[in-house]
């Protein structure tokens, strides 16, 4: 009985090694008859990069177009302002002003500088041959900015609360004091949507169990501060301003005043301060648009909260057919990009997707960089995304380069991620 065992056991072994050796066989056949064996053939050559897993051709909508009309928008030149025609010798002076007047076919081009302004288009294309495009002259650095310079003259040496000390105590205690500066926020400049006084818990968190993970994140505010370009740490209590040597920031409960440990314990005058006044850098307010092109331009800022719903930095709000490329996204508090439906409980935009997102850099976002709730028929391409999910949020589901639901008929080649939490 035993010497059966044996001769069975090695009969299965001899088995499964001929099968084993046949199956790698097979696999060198095909690989060598799909990739050639000629000198300098490269296996990369041989893919048919549009063929998608199901064995058909991607199909893309993209074709050349004409601009019918051309219009310029200039900040720094004399004569700007949006009364103008908006011609390159009197152009407009707000890139919101253009997406108020821009028709199908018709095309902006941005001069260089730092407009300070969210941008809310007004319509959308009538096709691919008439798309709506918002582009950077050649050669210009143009960054949208969702954020506001904090003057030097109106910050105020910090006072009314305790900055050292316990946190949970009624006594003012005998530490040393540190060096704190307040700053008082202009209701004007949020247009009822103050990300200081929000936090950035979801809206839609009836899955969140706040017994068991870190709600730190969540519970911060989704305002952020920036000396000279860079974040500054928010810290959720005034007393944890006392150990934070290299710069910190707090914010009052009704989000109208922060106070702020600057770094080395400088003052104001040694930084350029900002402060993110927006929800939202590029988003349309009617759902739905359709054929609009985003070229060439830096978005930077928003003060937006973890999704879902999902609404990023520059956003397609449901739209369907964007195109955008050669752009910077980057210094989200959470969400870069957004292009699909939002969120569950939103009615579905029957054209919904069918977006072209290539050669963008998207990075520094805090939770995710691009993000679509029906994924139908994107082209993902050629892009950078790195140093995302910033937050750490835990049970921040959405977290990651790219988050995509109900993906169909998308393609996504030739990214690099890195630098991805």
């Amino acid at each position: 009985m035993k010497a059966f065992q044996l001769k069975y056991k090695e009969a299965v072994k001899a088995s499964a090694f001929t099968l084993l050796t046949f199956v790698l066989l097979l696999f060198t056949a095909l690989i060598t008859a799909a990739f050639g064996q000629g000198e300098g053939n490269s296996p990369y050559q041989a893919f048919d990069e549009d063929l998608m897993p199901h064995g058909m051709p991607f199909q893309s909508w993209e074709t050349p177009m004409a601009c019918r009309r051309t219009f310029y928008v200039d900040q720094a030149h004399p004569e700007a302002s949006d009364l103008n025609p908006g011609s390159e010798r009197r152009p407009w002076q707000t890139i919101n002003h253009a997406a108020q007047h821009l028709q199908p076919g018709d095309r902006v081009l941005i001069k260089g500088g730092v407009y300070r302004e969210s941008v809310h288009p007004a319509r959308g294309g009538s096709g691919p041959g008439e798309m709506i495009t918002y582009q950077a002259a050649e050669g210009a650095k143009v960054v949208i900015k969702g954020s506001v310079i904090l003057k030097e003259e109106n910050w105020q040496p910090g006072k009314g609360w305790r900055y050292n000390g316990p946190r949970h105590t009624y006594e003012d205690g005998e530490e040393p004091g540190v060096k704190i500066w307040q700053y008082g926020l202009e209701s004007s400049w949020f247009g009822g949507y103050n990300p200081f006084g929000m936090m950035n818990i979801s809206h839609d968190r009836e899955w969140v169990d706040y017994r068991k993970i870190k709600m730190d994140a969540h519970f911060r505010r989704r305002g952020m501060i920036f000396l000279n370009g860079e974040p500054l740490e928010q810290v959720e209590h005034s007393v944890d301003l006392a150990e934070k040597t290299n710069g910190a920031f707090w914010v009052e409960h009704n989000g109208l005043r922060i106070h702020v440990r600057f770094p080395g314990d400088k003052g104001p005058g040694d930084f350029l301060a900002e402060a993110t006044v927006k929800e939202q850098v590029f988003a349309p307010k009617e759902y739905g648009l359709g054929y609009i092109k985003l070229k060439g331009i830096t978005f930077q800022h928003a003060g937006n909260g973890f999704p879902v719903p999902q609404r990023g930095l520059v956003s397609a709000a449901r739209g369907h057919h964007w195109i955008i490329e050669d752009c910077t996204i980057e210094w989200a508090n959470s969400l870069g990009i957004d292009l699909g439906n939002e969120m569950w409980h939103t009615i579905t935009e029957p054209t919904v997707g069918h977006h072209i997102i290539r050669r963008n850099t998207i990075r520094n976002c805090g939770i995710a960089g691009l993000e679509g709730m029906k994924a139908e028929a994107y082209l993902v391409e050629d892009n950078l995304f790195e140093n995302i999910g910033w937050q750490d949020a835990e049970h921040g589901w959405e977290s990651g380069a790219i988050k995509f639901h109900r993906a169909r008929n998308t393609l996504i080649r030739r990214n690099v991620f890195r630098n991805i939490t």
